[in-house]
């Protein structure tokens, strides 16, 4: 792959002033918010792979506890949505009728931009666990750590409105709800542990044909414990078994990096060491597993290192998901620079395969498609992640 990324444009913004000063000062000058903001705003572009991977890749719940069968329906749900309610033209924009969808295209859309001014990929978020402060739900927080041991915390709200150049009643009500968070946390007193951890509110702010929008808040902030790096690891690990389990469900290892992260997750343990073996005892061989063993079967793309499978979505939508050989050889030797380090730069190549599909959706069961030829915009994500789509609203080339 050599071309270059599609881009989705972004508009990036404090919510007003007072955030604004509030995001320059304590932990935030620390990190340079002010000049990740610029820097971001200079060229106002995610990659239209990272809004791909967050959008179809939705890590609702720990792969530890989704079924095979949950994951083929949320790549259904997603793709049919991604076509028919989300428009992806240069930028995103919505259509009449998709209102159910502004949570989950607003997180998508926000951590694309925050892990683009961060250096982190899909493969580094993960979800907090709820809490409740005075009665005050708190909504779903996704924390990524960065390679300096930083730790990122998003809490992200989805909001399709008419015009997203003006304020809009909905845009106000989820600004009210965050700063009602904040005084319940600080009326909580000593009962409420307020770290100084870098955290955003992002509300994405979507119409039918502007640049979508993002505003920054300073919302309150989340307790993490530990020795960051075995999180990120674990998060690693963890959005990998999931790549996996869709691509080969019935294979020994994504069942193992489950075991593994649960392992670096125990901070009371020691770390743990050794590449990774199958229940058995026997090493996986990090040499030729992905082209002699995960390959069987699938889509191997050997000049990219690429390994996939093509989906067929209620027998009509063609979707590849694949990911790096590289990550899945990292993953197997432990070598844990390399998984903490991975990243990938996101580029777009159009390219011909032929391939039988997977059916999915079909009577919730996998079955054979045709074996063809199919011509495909692949997509590199940061994280490894290579997502293939066909000549649709969602795989538009800038």
């Amino acid at each position: 792959m050599s071309t270059c990324p599609a881009k989705l444009k972004v508009d990036l913004a404090y919510y007003n002033a007072k955030e604004k000063k509030l995001l320059s000062e304590g932990v935030y000058k620390s990190v340079d918010v002010e000049k990740r903001v610029l820097n971001f705003q200079s060229h106002g572009e995610i990659a239209l792979a990272d809004f791909l991977n967050y959008f179809l890749i939705h890590r609702a719940e720990s792969p530890l506890f989704a079924t095979y069968a949950d994951r083929a329906k949320l790549l259904t749900t997603a793709i049919v949505m991604l076509e028919h309610v989300v428009t992806t033209n240069k930028t995103i924009n919505c259509q009449l009728g998709s209102g159910d969808l502004q949570k989950w295209v607003g997180e998508s859309l926000s951590l694309s931009v925050v892990g683009s001014m961060f250096g982190l990929t899909s493969a580094d978020w993960d979800t907090i666990p709820v809490m409740q402060v005075s009665g005050f739900d708190f909504e779903r927080i996704m924390t990524g750590i960065t390679i300096g041991n930083r730790v990122i915390q998003v809490e992200s709200k989805g909001s399709f409105v008419n015009d997203n150049t003006i304020g809009q009643p909905v845009i106000r009500t989820h600004v009210h709800n965050i700063r009602e968070k904040k005084k319940n946390i600080l009326a909580a007193g000593s009962t409420y542990s307020h770290p100084a951890v870098i955290r955003f509110g992002v509300i994405a702010s979507i119409d039918q044909t502007q640049t979508a929008r993002c505003l920054l808040l300073d919302p309150p902030g989340e307790e993490l414990e530990g020795e960051l790096h075995r999180f990120k690891i674990a998060s690693r690990l963890e959005h990998l078994s999931f790549i996996l389990w869709l691509l080969a469900p019935r294979a020994q290892l994504p069942r193992v990096l489950i075991g593994r992260a649960l392992k670096w997750r125990a901070v009371n343990n020691e770390e743990p060491k050794g590449s990774l073996t199958y229940p058995n005892g026997y090493a996986f061989t990090p040499a030729n597993y992905v082209e002699s063993y995960l390959a069987r079967g699938k889509v191997w793309l050997e000049k990219q290192d690429v390994v996939g499978q093509l989906f067929q979505i209620d027998g009509k939508h063609q979707i590849f998901i694949g990911v790096q050989g590289d990550v899945v050889r990292a993953a197997i030797k432990q070598d844990i620079q390399a998984i903490l380090q991975q990243t990938f730069e996101p580029i777009s190549t159009t390219m011909e395969i032929r391939s039988p599909p997977v059916n999915i959706g079909v009577n919730n069961r996998d079955t054979a498609g045709e074996q063809k030829s199919y011509q495909l915009t692949f997509h590199r994500a940061s994280s490894g992640v290579v997502i293939g789509v066909t000549d649709n609203p969602a795989s538009e080339q800038t």
